[in-house]
């Protein structure tokens, strides 16, 4: 059986790189660091940016609230004004995405209605030409149906 003899420069050379690895872990990278900022200042600022017309910022402020403090009281409210900034900024896809994901969370808070019914906005803001592809057009029918069969009692909701 062959020994291996552990010399001074092979246990430097493990030790320098042991060493390194350690230093590695803190590292000075900003990029790496998740805003510190509290809920509440992530959330004003995304308002403030929807009020200035800067909806896809907005939107990106919004989904940060939710994504660094999902359990926040603000992540709830964070989650449907993503899903408004989204659509007022025209993309739809985002939009449904951020609606549909508040009424997986919320399929019986009382802006579920709202969300689908920007689920239902999105599909129909998208109808370049009722001639032509009507996918969009029965997907935005078939959500509107669900607000007002899920939600019939809700404001804004009329049969």
């Amino acid at each position: 059986m062959k020994r291996t003899r552990i010399t001074a420069r092979t246990l430097g050379g493990s030790l320098a790189f042991a060493a390194a690895l350690a230093l590695a872990g803190c590292s000075s990278d900003d990029s790496l660091v998740d805003d510190a900022r509290p809920a509440a200042d992530i959330f004003a600022e995304a308002e403030a940016n929807y009020q200035d017309g800067d909806f896809t910022e907005a939107a990106t402020g919004f989904d940060e609230v939710e994504r660094l403090y999902p359990y926040s009281s603000l992540a709830k409210t964070a989650m449907i004004r993503s899903a408004e900034a989204y659509y007022r900024a025209r993309r739809y896809d985002e939009a449904r995405l951020a609606a549909q994901r508040y009424l997986d969370f919320f399929p019986s808070d009382e802006d579920a209605s709202y969300a689908q019914y920007i689920v239902a906005l999105s599909y129909y803001d998208q109808i370049s030409d009722v001639g032509r592809d009507q996918g969009d057009t029965i997907r935005a029918g078939q959500a509107l149906r669900e607000v007002i069969e899920r939600y019939p009692d809700r404001r804004g909701t009329r049969r």
